[in-house]
């Protein structure tokens, strides 16, 4: 697999400022644009006009070659195929200064590797043998896990068995105070009993 950048520089003034740019028709610098695109693609563009006509489609083959000689100057003919020599200068310097780029980054990481591990050469992760058997824990021994905060056993507190006492004071407690008792003693003649179920009687006039 081929590996080419998603996108090329833009550069709005220099475009703005191009006087062949600036003599075209807008329909013509579409057809510019388009060609540029298919060349960042692809490398270049085909020779002859004709089969250039084809990457544009939208407009009839004749009406293309009427708006070619305004285009024609901005790709250079090379061999069997047309290329705009900005557009490839531009790419072949983002293509170097990624390069460099990465270049860069890999003599950092190899000095990093030669300071840690003594050697530039990328190194694999291996499995410690006196790693503990729970899994690949790179670099901790198990001793260093025995002796983890994580690990160490914590003092367990003594429960004591609840007295029979507690026990019966807890039940005392669910049946509520003598005074809740007397409080629904008091209320039990407002209700009737009626098909099993207490129920409060129909109030007439005033509320009493």
């Amino acid at each position: 697999m081929t590996n080419k950048a998603p996108a090329y520089q833009w550069y709005p003034k220099d475009y703005d400022t191009d006087e062949a740019v600036k003599l075209m028709t807008y329909e013509q610098e579409g057809i510019y644009r388009r060609l540029l695109d298919h060349q960042a693609l692809h490398g270049s563009i085909p020779s002859d006009p004709r089969a250039i006509a084809k990457l544009v489609p939208k407009i009839s083959a004749a009406r293309f070659l009427k708006l070619w000689p305004a285009l024609e100057p901005k790709f250079k003919r090379q061999g069997r195929r047309r290329v705009n020599l900005k557009l490839r200068r531009v790419k072949g310097d983002f293509a170097a200064f990624v390069g460099d780029g990465k270049s860069r980054a890999g003599r950092a990481s190899a000095q990093l590797r030669l300071q840690l591990y003594g050697t530039a050469q990328p190194q694999k992760p291996r499995r410690d043998p006196d790693v503990c058997s729970g899994g690949p824990v790179r670099g901790v021994r198990e001793e260093q896990v025995a002796n983890s905060p994580m690990f160490l056993e914590q003092p367990r507190t003594a429960v004591e068995p609840a007295s029979a006492s507690a026990s019966a004071e807890e039940e005392k407690a669910d049946l509520g105070t003598p005074i809740q008792v007397s409080a629904v003693e008091r209320l039990l003649p407002k209700f009737k009993k009626t098909h099993g179920r207490l129920r409060s009687p129909p109030r007439h006039g005033r509320f009493r």
